[in-house]
C-alpha cells in the first residue's frame, strides 16, 4: 500500500506542528515571566529588612534566607511583596508545614 501525501495533507501537518511549537513557546515565555516576577518579589521582600535576616532566629546568611508568605497563596494570599517576610530555610519549612 502506497501512501500519497498531497499538498493539502502536508500543509495540515505543518499547521498542527506550528501550533504545537507556538504553545511550547508560550508556556516557556510564561514560565520565564513567572520566574522573573518571583525573583523581583524576593528582592523586594529582602529589601524590607536591613540587613536581610530571618524574622524568627535572626540568621543573616543570604544563601539560607527565603521569601515566605504571611498568608499562603493556597489560602488566598497574594503572591506579592507586601504578603512576604524573610525566613531562613529551616523556619520557612517549619511554618509551611504547620
Amino acid at each position: 500500500m502506497q501512501i500519497r501525501f498531497t499538498q493539502e495533507i502536508c500543509l495540515e501537518e505543518i499547521k498542527r506542528n506550528v501550533i504545537k511549537v507556538e504553545k511550547i513557546l508560550l508556556l516557556f515565555h510564561l514560565k520565564n515571566v513567572a520566574v522573573h516576577r518571583y525573583r523581583y518579589t524576593v528582592k523586594i521582600v529582602f529589601e524590607q529588612y536591613d540587613p536581610p535576616h530571618c524574622v524568627v532566629c535572626g540568621e543573616t546568611t543570604e544563601e539560607l534566607l527565603e521569601a515566605a508568605h504571611y498568608v499562603a497563596v493556597k489560602d488566598g494570599g497574594a503572591d506579592i511583596a507586601e504578603n512576604g517576610l524573610c525566613l531562613c530555610s529551616i523556619h520557612h519549612k517549619l511554618c509551611s508545614s504547620a
